[in-house]
């Protein structure tokens, strides 16, 4: 074999064999190249699911969720506490209390039964008032007593009017209504008629006094 061949095979040889080594050097940087992007995944993958693990986790609602409800779940509610009452809510009161005086007088001892009273009517009464200028006070009066005063009431009525008048004559439109409303007027009134009978203390006496109609001018 000429030298020249040989130079030509051996050319060739080297030619095959770099681009052998060429290609096993791209095959390696290639496989390098994608080992290196499936690395950078993995890591990006990775930091993502470490940095989202929290949200997931929802430690920190939980925890914080069952703080709360155990701070209200362990506060009791307060109990309300009532006082027993009789079964129709009202309180009873003592067997021995006095009853109440419907009409704001005051009778000396013990109030008698509604069935062993009487009414006597004095009439109507027209008086000057106390006033610098003239006005009249205008009013009818009636008695409950308890007794046997009927016929007396009869025998003295007109000394008992007079009472009553004089009463009404000390008195000025103003005062006159405010004894009026405030029932002054009717205690006056029957303080002074008992005391002209003498029944103030007694079981027969007059117990209530009655305005049914009352008018100034």
């Amino acid at each position: 074999m000429s030298t020249k061949i040989r130079m030509i095979l051996l050319g060739i040889a080297v030619l095959i064999l770099l681009l052998v080594i060429a290609g096993v050097a791209y095959r390696a940087s290639k496989k390098g190249h994608t080992e290196g992007d499936g690395s950078k995944q993995t890591e990006t993958a990775d930091a993502h699911g470490t940095a989202t693990a929290p949200q997931g986790t929802g430690e920190t609602p939980a925890s914080h969720g069952s703080e709360t409800a155990s701070s209200h779940g362990s506060t009791a509610a307060p109990t309300e506490t009532k006082e027993p009452s009789s079964s129709h809510g009202s309180t009873k009161e003592p067997a021995n209390a006095k009853p109440a005086d419907a009409h704001g007088s005051a009778p000396a001892g013990k109030t008698p039964a509604a069935g062993d009273t009487s009414r006597f009517s004095l009439g109507d009464f027209t008086a000057p008032a106390r006033d610098e200028e003239v006005h009249y006070i205008k009013i009818e009066v009636e008695l409950e007593f308890t007794g046997d005063l009927e016929k007396e009431l009869t025998r003295r009525k007109n000394e008992l009017r007079d009472a009553v008048t004089t009463i009404i004559m000390k008195l000025t439109i103003q005062r006159a209504k405010e004894d009026y409303i405030d029932r002054f007027l009717h205690q006056e009134i029957q303080n002074k008629l008992n005391e002209i009978l003498g029944t103030s203390g007694t079981k027969n006496r007059i117990i209530r006094i009655y305005i049914p109609s009352f008018l100034v001018n």
